[in-house]
């Protein structure tokens, strides 16, 4: 499947030796599932690209891009639990993107994800975004590849200040993700195989290019998702202006 919503929430970091082991549990029993409660969560995921020390990589699915500001999430932003407060002192080169789904195909989920961030500093990003979906349309889903996706990072919404985010210190996050899921054995890629060839071309504009190997630790679906039947999808649109829908003092 293509990625769920328009919406992503995408968190990278490393860890501190000491805090490994706490982190895997809070961020396993309490902290994805507490997100995937929130209205418009669709899905979370956490990725470990296994290097030493490893980087790991959340990503959170949303129903819109309005739920990356939505009041719901904002309160649970504002109010974390003493769990959290204690586990997030584990977190190191910590960077959190809000960001836009531009584009997304694929066939089915892969348990491993290149992902790969970097920067558009031309005169003209509308043209540089057209020309980059228009590489990634050619990408073909066969030899293991099952997902192409492209995130354009909301610069202002990721920014936004929390109670969460207050004592943690930041890494600026990239202007751009791009993704490529893969359901298949690395050892048959050859050079050319999108899993570690070159997808943005020669794009003179792009720049601060990294990219990572990362490998699917844990998967939990959102509430919404998790309800029967056509109760679920007829009140997407409804559970979505509700998200969408101004903070009341």
């Amino acid at each position: 499947m293509s990625l769920l919503g328009l919406g992503v929430v995408a968190i990278w970091h490393g860890l501190t030796d000491e805090g490994r082991d706490g982190f895997y549990e809070w961020h396993n029993t309490e902290h994805m599932p507490e997100r995937a409660a929130i209205r418009g969560f669709l899905r979370g995921r956490r990725y470990s690209d296994r290097q030493q020390p490893a980087e790991l990589l959340t990503l959170y699915e949303t129903l819109d891009t309005d739920v990356l500001t939505s009041c719901e999430y904002l309160e649970r932003l504002n109010a974390p639990t003493p769990w959290t407060v204690e586990s997030i002192r584990a977190l190191t080169n910590l960077s959190r993107a809000l960001a836009e789904v531009v584009f997304s195909r694929s066939t089915g989920d892969g348990a491993m994800v290149r992902a790969v961030k970097f920067d558009v500093a031309g005169d003209d990003p509308a043209a540089i975004r057209d020309r980059l979906v228009a590489r990634l349309q050619s990408v073909a889903l066969v030899d293991g590849v099952v997902g192409v996706h492209l995130c354009a990072t909301k610069l202002d919404a990721s920014a936004i200040q929390s109670v969460e985010k207050k004592d943690q210190v930041l890494v600026q996050p990239a202007a751009w993700t791009l993704m490529i899921e893969f359901g298949g054995d690395l050892q048959d890629i050859g050079t050319h195989h999108p899993m570690v060839a070159d997808l943005l071309g020669p794009e003179p504009d792009i720049g601060g290019l990294r990219s990572n190997l990362f490998h699917l630790q844990v998967q939990v679906l959102g509430v919404e998702l998790m309800r029967t039947g056509a109760e679920s999808s007829a009140s997407h649109l409804g559970r979505s202006m509700l998200t969408s829908a101004a903070c009341q003092p």
